[in-house]
């Protein structure tokens, strides 16, 4: 990684930008060009930032003073270092001398080297770098690729848990936690937090406790993503809920094997403050919900009054599928006036599979009037581009659902897709 050397200590006149500019706009007094009002070379700035010109904002810096600041700040906002960085420079571009480390909002931790044999590289190059990380102590977004917790080094896991106090958008992929209370730590590190994303997170299936108590703190999230992948998801949910004030706005969650209880508590904790719901569930979480007997369990929905949109992905390619009643029911669950778009997406083997589900019920509760807000309804089949063989897709043809949902096509726009996908 390379940034320009931006001298800041260099007298330079002000800009003379050449351009078709209304001289009347601009204030020329003594100086022999024009005087741009902040908010003007501000935007200018601003949209070279966004477009990553980092060498057009060198130049600004460098042409004029009052600007070095505004183009710094794109400059350096961001850094990602993994085992190729060139650290020399690194020390010495972001040296406490240089001042250059606080304009850094996001960093980047990059570890995802692989070994010969497929398996996942040691990383000592943090360590040996410690001083440099140690050096971003204004960081508002941090990401974390490929760490394997357990072999890092005290200092550097000390300097991740309390160098970046700031920190409230947290993006972690491919790392491994080993035990559920490293992956807790590390979430209640940040006070601050507002983001919390992750994906192909890997922790023991041991039994755990929560350390600490936190029925009297508070945690607001906008966003809480744990996507595919993540080996326990409660461990997640199990410390969202374990907080005596819970809000988080938008929730996606994919829960493939275990006991989706523990989503069930998150949902209810999270109650009216939950805005968007996108959650993808596996059939396996089947044999949690149907109980003995006329025992019925479902994922509970009804404390979220306040969800705008709701998105079902259901993974349902199991070949053996004897009830799958907790769909319905927890659709039945839905009270939320405030709900405009619902889409339900179903992977299925076989499209036979599709007679397992309680269509009535549905239909009944997705035209309740309750629902007075909600007008558009998506409802997608997927399933493969070569059919299973004993498939008889020509029993369903492309207006079966329509048929199943008589109510809920005489009240809502419906969209009804069958879709083939490669398996």
């Amino acid at each position: 990684m390379s940034e320009p050397d931006l001298r800041s200590d260099i007298p330079i006149a002000e800009s003379t930008i050449v351009g078709v500019i209304c001289s009347d706009t601009f204030n020329f007094g003594e100086h022999k060009g024009p005087i741009f009002p902040p908010e003007i070379s501000d935007m200018f700035i601003d949209a070279l930032g966004e477009d990553y010109d980092h060498a057009t904002l060198a130049a600004c810096s460098l042409t004029c003073h009052a600007w070095v600041h505004r183009s710094r700040f794109h400059i350096h906002s961001s850094v990602r270092i993994d085992s190729s960085s060139n650290f020399s420079r690194l020390k010495e571009l972001y040296s406490p001398e240089r001042g250059l480390a606080n304009y850094v909002r996001s960093l980047s931790i990059d570890a995802c080297d692989m070994q010969g044999d497929g398996l996942p590289a040691p990383h000592p190059w943090i360590a040996d770098n410690i001083a440099l990380l140690k050096h971003f102590t204004k960081v508002k977004r941090l990401a974390l690729d490929g760490l394997s917790w357990n072999d890092l080094t005290d200092e550097t896991k000390t300097t991740i848990l309390t160098n970046y106090p700031m920190v409230d958008d947290l993006w972690t992929s491919t790392c491994d936690f080993r035990h559920p209370r490293h992956l807790v730590t590390l979430l209640q590190a940040f006070p601050n937090i507002k983001s919390i994303r992750m994906e192909a997170l890997i922790t023991d299936t041991v039994e755990w406790e929560l350390m600490g108590d936190n029925t009297g703190s508070k945690l607001h999230l906008q966003w809480l993503d744990v996507g595919d992948v993540c080996t326990m998801p409660s461990v997640v949910t199990k410390w969202a809920s374990s907080y005596g004030n819970l809000s988080i706005e938008n929730i996606h969650i994919s829960w493939s094997h275990e006991d989706p209880k523990d989503l069930s508590c998150l949902l209810g904790c999270a109650g009216a403050s939950v805005k968007t719901l996108s959650l993808t569930l596996d059939s396996c979480i089947t044999s949690h919900l149907v109980g003995s007997g006329s025992v019925r369990n479902h994922i509970n929905l009804s404390q979220n009054t306040g969800i705008h949109s709701l998105k079902l992905y259901l993974r349902l390619e199991s070949c053996d599928i004897p009830n799958l009643s907790w769909i319905s029911d927890t659709l039945k669950s839905v009270t939320s006036r405030h709900l405009s778009h619902i889409a339900i997406y179903m992977a299925v083997l076989r499209v036979d599979h599709l007679i397992h589900i309680e269509w009535d019920t549905i239909d009944t509760a997705l035209s309740n009037k309750l629902l007075e807000g909600l007008t558009d309804v998506t409802l997608c089949i997927l399933r493969p581009r070569k059919p299973h063989e004993s498939d008889e897709t020509s029993a369903f043809p492309r207006d079966w659902m329509a048929e199943k949902l008589p109510k809920l096509m005489g009240r809502r726009t419906v969209t009804t897709v069958f879709e083939e996908q490669d398996t």
